[in-house]
């Protein structure tokens, strides 16, 4: 697999990671407000591309 393909197809696992990661900053009470919402913002973000991920299928076996 090329250097680009693998880069592309590990982008899905990225994004989760970085949803994740926001979902968790999001509820952390210790953090202000503005930080919450920053984390909520960037959150619904990562599930965006999460959607356009899901909309276009991927298919690691596709060559480019």
């Amino acid at each position: 697999m090329h250097t680009f393909e693998r880069h592309i197809t590990s982008l899905p696992s990225q994004a989760l990671a970085v949803l994740a990661a926001n979902k968790a900053r999001a509820a952390d009470q210790s953090l202000s407000l503005a930080d919450r919402q920053v984390a909520t913002s960037d959150a619904e973000g990562a599930q965006a591309v999460l959607g356009i991920f899901d909309s276009m299928k991927l298919n690691p076996g596709h060559r480019f």
